[in-house]
């Protein structure tokens, strides 16, 4: 380690080589990346003073950025090893800084989430990020801090798993709030920019390794993990709307998406106003010019911002979807038997009904069977052949319609042992369904 660092000195960090190697590469294009690494570890060599730690966490994120942009490989950027550890070491350090200096642990969150893959965390210093990356996700200000916070937490789940043995509680309980913090984002329509998307899939994605880590410290919440879950599995899909109390005009059109309707309009009302700022009734003569000009941006941009939102949209619906399938395989007897709370989403979520004038399907079934998205559907039928795998469905085999309603025809036997036992299965699960 650094001389100074061991004996405390303080002395003032110098940026000047750092940001001026970033600025040369920006105005002439990258060159060698050790080049790049060798000024970053002359810089994490010095001591930071607390009250610069913001700007600095910032250059460093800048640096990292330049490096993915300089890799020709498309694969994830592997950082040195004594550069992945220095950088671990200095988020750990911002991060207990963030009580007393108040300012935005993104370029924080963002470094730890890019140098947790690269380095072996010692326990204990492990168990200090985990417990700051938790009462980030518990003081979230908004959904980019929970998102990269849990994804944090995620890399330390799963590269070093040691690190969380202490605080499973903890971790348990700020998984439990990241799924509550994304459930009431959806539910309030913070989850429709294309940035928030990402957000929304990367924090479902996070929780796979944290929910094999805390299985048994989440065990009696598995309901309520479910339902924070599903508004993720049926956001931007076309078959459904947020509300049971929308309008009729929107409910008739079955394809339309609520989502892209908001991006389209608001992508008209930029064009609608650029056309008026054009200039007085003078200049009439390119206005028909500009109009078309206009109209060819918007109908462009429009169509690019309808597919890039239905695809980050199909994303969050199969990390929701996979999710699922992860929870019904770790906790079997939480979900079997509750057919309207596993099947049926209980958000908020209605069916839009279509030409045929049938009964809606459990939300479950609708999105193995209508969702546009093959993947999708492939994950709903995953999750509903992990459900059907539970050990108490081949040991009493019940109806799986919603709430029991349909009649199950029951063929006559000859047999005096089936029709009784049959019988006492359905008033079994009737009873538990009541």
């Amino acid at each position: 380690m650094n001389r100074h660092r061991r004996k405390g000195a303080k002395a003032p960090v110098n940026v000047v080589p750092l940001a001026d190697l970033l600025g040369r590469w920006r105005q002439h294009g990258p060159s060698s990346v050790d080049t790049l690494w060798d000024s970053l570890r002359v810089f994490l060599s010095q001591a930071m003073e607390p009250s610069e730690h913001s700007a600095n966490m910032q250059l460093l994120w800048d640096t990292i950025c330049a490096a993915i942009l300089a890799s020709s490989s498309r694969d994830r950027l592997v950082l040195p090893a004594d550069i992945a550890q220095e950088l671990v070491l200095v988020c750990n350090r911002s991060l207990s800084l963030q009580g007393a200096h108040k300012g935005s642990p993104y370029a924080v969150l963002r470094i730890l989430s890019q140098s947790l893959h690269d380095v072996s965390l010692h326990v204990k210093c492990g168990s200090e990020i985990v417990e700051h990356l938790v009462d980030q996700v518990r003081h979230a200000e908004n959904l980019t801090i929970c998102s990269l916070s849990l994804t944090c937490l995620g890399r330390v789940a799963e590269h070093q798993p040691a690190c969380l043995s202490s605080t499973l509680p903890k971790v348990a309980d700020a998984l439990l709030t990241a799924a509550k913090y994304l459930s009431t984002s959806i539910s309030h329509n913070r989850v429709s920019t294309i940035g928030a998307m990402r957000d929304a899939s990367a924090l479902v994605q996070a929780m796979k390794p944290l929910v094999h880590e805390t299985r048994a410290q989440l065990e009696p919440s598995a309901l309520s993990f479910l339902a924070y879950l599903q508004p993720c599995a049926v956001i931007g899909a076309p078959y459904v709307v947020h509300s049971r109390h929308v309008s009729e005009q929107s409910c008739d059109k079955p394809d339309s998406n609520p989502i892209q309707i908001q991006t389209s309009k608001g992508a008209a009302s930029e064009a609608d106003r650029s056309e008026s700022d054009h200039g007085p009734s003078s200049e009439l003569e390119g206005a028909s010019a500009s109009k078309h000009t206009w109209q060819v941006i918007s109908t462009s941009g429009i169509e690019e911002s309808r597919q890039t939102t239905e695809a980050l949209t199909a994303q969050c619906r199969i990390a929701a979807l996979k999710a699922f399938t992860q929870l019904f395989h770790t906790w079997p007897k939480s979900f079997f038997g509750r057919w309207p709370l596993v099947l049926d989403f209980q958000m908020g979520e209605a069916v839009r009904v279509g030409g045929t004038g049938g009964a809606s399907l459990p939300m479950l079934l609708t999105i193995a069977q209508r969702d546009p998205s093959h993947k999708v559907r492939s994950c709903a039928l995953s999750a509903l052949c992990a459900l059907l795998e539970a050990p108490g469905v081949r040991s009493w085999p019940v109806p799986l319609e919603r709430g029991c309603e349909a009649e199950v025809p029951i063929r006559a036997k000859t047999s005096s042992s089936f029709t009784p036992l049959a019988g006492q299965r359905q008033q079994h699960f009737a009873s538990r369904m009541l």
